[in-house]
């Protein structure tokens, strides 16, 4: 009885702290939809009008072939007849230049910018059509059928479901961000639990209660760890309504949309994700409390709990750069890469039964020798009660 009314204790004490309804719920439903929205917008606008616009390429004074200009001009290219093309890139004249020496035509860009790219892409593509059209020429000479050049023909066929693409995309993306918001979200909660009851001198009234120090402690971890699953929890919501508005507005590539509205939320699948969250924000509420017991004030308990972020930053971003989709069962003992690894797995709808069983019994193990360590902490006074 005591234990719960600690929680709720706890939990209150939390909600009234701004920072935590900052980090918890502004930013997550309104301040990352929002960058979303307005950095696609600029970036879909700018994309647009970089493939829309005309770019003026420079090209040799020895270029005299006339279907060549042509075709260039066909491209929406205008053309600058140069002596020295690639500095006229350099001077800002042109965006791409053109020229031949030796019959190998050189083209040059800025690969710095993307109209210059663009621009280089489309004089290669020319070229391109110049050389097709030339062959095609001589073997009308020679009264050859131009087929013989395509003996045959490659197709690639995709056997993967739209079903299993989006859950790849989400797994990975999702993977990085609910281990990163999982210990990002337990951490304003965390100091304010320890380093905040120091500063507003209200931790002597909470350890002269009649509540016991592991119920204290423990209050305060499951008060972390609630806010932080939830926190996560709003993000990984607010990501997916953002993704799924997002195709419907910027992507207008059909087989891609298809894959952005099959993304794999239902009811069994959030309820498993939960499962081996529970055990891993317990996990990483018992570290944050534990390292933020130590510290006298809020800045100095930012200033402890700033190189574990980096530290859990390292195995989430080396599971996001793991090319395979497959899982390995050493990785399942791995704190965080086995979390990341473990929500791909679930989105992708490959549940391989035994690397999810090690990922929750692992992690249950880290969060015991947390809560143990988070124990033995709360157990010294000469901690709790630093000036």
């Amino acid at each position: 009885m005591r234990i719960g009314t600690l929680i709720y204790k706890e939990l209150l004490d939390i909600v009234r702290d701004k920072r935590t309804i900052l980090s918890m719920i502004i930013i997550p439903l309104v301040a990352i939809p929002l960058l979303i929205f307005v950095v696609s917008f600029f970036a879909y606008a700018r994309e647009k009008r970089t493939f829309r616009e005309t770019y003026t390429v420079a090209v040799s004074n020895e270029i005299k072939d006339n279907e060549l200009v042509r075709l260039l001009r066909d491209s929406k290219l205008n053309i600058l007849f140069s002596s020295n093309p690639s500095q006229n890139i350099i001077d800002k004249k042109a965006k791409a230049g053109l020229d031949y020496k030796n019959k190998i035509y050189i083209v040059y860009m800025d690969a710095s910018s993307k109209e210059s790219k663009v621009a280089a892409e489309r004089c290669e593509k020319a070229l391109m059509v110049l050389k097709e059209n030339l062959i095609f020429k001589k073997l009308e000479n020679y009264k050859i059928n131009k087929e013989i050049l395509k003996p045959f023909e490659i197709k690639k066929v995709n056997v993967a479901p739209p079903r299993k693409l989006a859950g790849l995309f989400a797994g990975i993306l999702l993977g990085y961000l609910l281990v990163i918001m999982i210990f990002s979200g337990a951490t304003y909660p965390a100091i304010d639990a320890t380093a905040g009851e120091k500063e507003r001198r209200t931790i002597e009234i909470l350890l002269s209660s009649p509540a016991t120090r592991t119920e204290i402690a423990m209050a305060k971890l499951i008060a972390v760890a609630v806010v932080a699953i939830l926190s996560a929890l709003l993000y990984a919501v607010s990501y997916s309504i953002t993704m799924l508005t997002f195709s419907k507005v910027f992507v207008k590539d059909p087989a891609l949309s298809v894959i952005i509205n099959s993304l794999p939320f239902n009811l069994p699948i959030v309820l498993l994700l939960v499962l081996t969250l529970v055990p891993f924000s317990l996990f990483a509420a018992s570290c944050e409390v534990a390292i933020a017991s130590f510290a006298k004030s809020y800045k100095e308990a930012q200033s402890y709990l700033t190189p574990l972020m980096f530290i859990v930053i390292l195995p989430a971003v080396i599971s996001i750069t793991s090319p395979d989709t497959t899982v390995s069962l050493k990785g399942a003992f791995i704190p965080v890469y086995n979390m990341t690894q473990a929500i791909k797995m679930i989105m992708m709808g490959e549940i391989n039964i035994m690397f999810l069983l090690i990922t929750v019994m692992s992690n249950i193990v880290y969060a015991a020798l947390g809560i143990i360590a988070t124990l033995k902490v709360f157990s010294n006074e000469n901690v709790l009660l630093r000036e």
